[in-house]
């Protein structure tokens, strides 16, 4: 059998049986997670209800899905790593580097935080879950510090997109620090929380925009990338539609009052 040639190392491993297998698995387990909740909103009257029926699943579908497919993405690249493998990353690869890290740790914190409070800390929960703040937020941190590199990647048309997703997260961090300081006390949380959800969803859509002319640009150009640099699209597709979806009117209303406070 003879060795694979430098052109061979250098290029992703194509799509196997096996890479859908570990997809399906995540974004089932994902989904899985957070079905007890939507079960429990489909068991109640029409008058329990606040809001429409898809208007209240359809954020938590595409969220849950978002984690499943960034959890799928981690593991490959944590697979071809671990095999030793060399290729020349794309900009999905540094995508799922910088937001599939707080996508699974919402998954495990989510699944593990109420629970954890219920039975330990049922007095005073609040310091428990600033400490989870706190957590998430070092991961988050971690996160930035290793996708930094993709900055100074060759193809310039993927820097403003990268570039979107880490402020973004850098917002996430500054919204889990302010929410521990407001569930101690320290600080209030009216002044806020909107400001900061406007800036989160706004960051958050014009990254995938951002992504979007990218991948057009590519496609003008006859580029053609791996399956998953186009699967890291996705889930950040899916994840932009979950905060439109949850933020979309809150963001619409500041912006809107933003510029209306600015006019003379």
């Amino acid at each position: 059998m003879t060795d694979a040639s430098p052109a061979d190392q250098d290029r992703f491993p194509s799509l196997q049986i096996s890479d859908l297998l570990v997809l399906t698995l995540t974004v089932s387990f994902a989904l899985a997670c957070i079905t007890p909740a939507i079960q429990d909103y489909l068991s109640r009257s029409n008058t329990e209800q606040r809001m429409a029926m898809w208007r209240a699943i359809t954020p938590q579908v595409t969220e849950y899905a978002a984690i499943g497919i960034s959890i799928c993405g981690l593991l490959v690249l944590c697979r071809q790593r671990i095999r030793g493998s060399h290729w020349e990353w794309s900009p999905g690869h540094w995508l799922f580097v910088a937001f599939g890290p707080l996508l699974a740790v919402l998954l495990v914190t989510g699944a593990v935080r109420d629970v954890i409070a219920a039975y330990l800390f049922d007095n005073n929960p609040k310091p428990f879950f600033a400490t989870i703040n706190a957590l998430i937020s070092f991961v988050v941190g971690a996160s930035i510090v290793f996708t930094l590199p993709a900055l100074w990647i060759r193809e310039r048309r993927w820097w403003l997109a990268i570039l979107l997703v880490l402020v973004w997260l850098t917002m996430v961090v500054i919204w889990l620090f302010m929410d521990a300081l407001a569930m101690l006390g320290y600080v209030r949380s009216s002044f806020w929380r909107r400001p900061t959800l406007a800036f989160m969803t706004t960051t958050h859509v014009v990254a995938l925009l951002a992504a979007f002319v990218a991948v057009g640009m590519d496609v003008l150009k006859g580029i053609r990338r791996d399956w998953l640099h186009y699967l890291a699209i996705a889930a950040l597709s899916l994840n932009a539609l979950s905060y439109v979806l949850n933020w979309g009117e809150i963001t619409a209303k500041w912006w809107y009052g933003l510029f209306l406070s600015l006019i003379p």
